[in-house]
């Protein structure tokens, strides 16, 4: 396993447990903060499948204020390198053309921060949230020579179980990143986790 593959997955596990001591340190005093965090499956766009596998996971760390309609996301989407492709051996130059350079096969890793605004439909026993917003990814995994940065747009909804502020938080989000001709384009994280 890769020192950036082991780095990924200390920081998966770190995620949770900074969140959950922070809902201790601050769950008996009243507050205007609201925590969420979870994570799942990442789909990614069908241009980056043909080398790059096409899903992967996610973990998110989400801040949303109580009197505003705001909310600020940070997340780690991992799409792991593709094993399955299978190359064979260059022909000599006289026999065929000279191979190229070698595809790109991954790992992607994108962090990325997302401000939106978030909107609240309550049904009686549960809530529906649904945000919209800018979005930035630093991809430090990703095809050699294209831009690490990229600005995008993020869309999606969630469910919250019970009447209060927290519970079980099933949400479904969609990230359009606006790079030409690299992919990845696109991410679809869909996870679950937990609102306090």
């Amino acid at each position: 396993m890769r020192v950036n593959d082991m780095r990924l997955v200390r920081f998966s596990f770190a995620l949770p447990l900074c969140t959950l001591s922070l809902v201790g340190a601050l769950r008996g005093q009243e507050r205007s903060v609201s925590l969420a965090a979870g994570g799942g499956l990442l789909l990614v766009d069908k241009a980056s499948s043909t080398i790059v596998g096409s899903r992967g996971v996610t973990v998110f760390f989400r801040l949303s204020w109580r009197r505003f309609p705001l909310i600020l996301d940070a997340s780690v989407q991992n799409v792991a390198r593709n094993r399955d492709i299978i190359f064979g051996p260059c022909p000599p130059p006289s026999v065929g053309p000279p191979c190229g350079s070698s595809p790109f096969l991954g790992p992607i890793t994108a962090f990325t921060l997302a401000p939106a605004i978030q909107a609240t439909q309550r049904v009686p026993v549960a809530a529906w949230l649904f945000r919209f917003g800018p979005s930035v990814s630093w991809l430090s995994g990703r095809e050699p020579g294209s831009h690490p940065l990229a600005a995008g747009l993020r869309a999606g909804i969630s469910v919250r179980n019970g009447r209060a502020q927290s519970g079980l938080l099933i949400s479904a989000d969609y990230f359009r990143l606006f790079r030409t001709g690299t992919p990845p384009t696109w991410f679809l994280p869909v996870t679950i986790g937990w609102q306090f």
